[in-house]
């Protein structure tokens, strides 16, 4: 029976590099071999298993119709997947390898691919280019998975590529970064601009309704800071 690795959701296609199953292994560090990823359905279009150059012994995975595969070396940095590889196998003696992949059956192919883009890029290379979801998938996935360092890089690739207030409230409550919320809310209520009916559907009505508050509040102190019925009458 395949090992089942924990994910966050459950979900039932296929990655290919060109064709054949994705790897990440030492032809792509030695041969510069593109890993971008191509998908197909037909399962008939994954060629049989054959000889391969690797220095770094793969383990193989499988995402519902997609095989591919992360070097051990890579593995070892994850608590959970240090812990399955220590063991002295990991269900049956070809478990993991390309004919017997471990099954990853409660995490999404958007989740691994994100994840696998990321993991891949090496340490001179440029950063992939990612939307938000992905960035969060990925860092979801490390979550999960035990990657503390690649947890802590994506981390920071987040902090610094979301600026929006609204963006980052809705990123710390999905991906748990709770010492991004006061800083958003201050900026809010700081601004100039008033707050919009679609900025309030995002925040929320209970969000919404404490942020104009603390708003009105400021307006006020500022308006007597300034002067208030006394400079009005002034000006009549």
């Amino acid at each position: 029976m395949s090992t089942k690795v924990p994910g966050d959701k459950p979900t039932t296609k296929k990655m290919s590099n060109a064709g054949s199953s994705v790897h990440i292994g030492a032809m792509e560090e030695s041969f510069g071999v593109d890993p971008q990823i191509v998908f197909e359905t037909e399962a008939s279009s994954v060629p049989a298993a054959g000889p391969r150059l690797s220095l770094d012994p793969e383990v193989a995975f499988k995402v519902e119709d997609v095989i591919f595969g992360i070097p051990r070396s890579q593995l070892l940095d994850s608590e959970l997947f240090r812990d399955m590889l220590s063991s002295e196998h990991i269900g049956s003696p070809d478990e993991g390898t390309e004919a017997n992949p471990i099954v990853l059956d409660t995490v999404s192919l958007s989740q691994v691919t994100s994840f696998y883009q990321v993991i891949n890029c090496r340490r001179f290379d440029p950063l992939p280019k990612l939307s938000l979801k992905q960035w969060s998938e990925a860092h979801q996935l490390a979550t999960i998975w035990g990657f503390g360092y690649l947890r802590k890089y994506i981390y920071q690739i987040l902090d610094g590529l979301v600026q929006d207030p609204l963006d980052r409230i809705e990123l710390a409550e999905e991906r748990g970064f709770r010492e991004w919320l006061h800083p958003a809310y201050a900026k809010l209520c700081a601004r100039d601009a008033p707050l919009t009916a679609e900025e309030g559907g995002r925040l929320g009505l209970e969000r919404f309704a404490a942020i104009g508050w603390i708003r009105e509040m400021e307006l006020r102190e500022r308006f007597r800071s300034a002067g208030g019925l006394q400079a009005i009458q002034m000006d009549l």
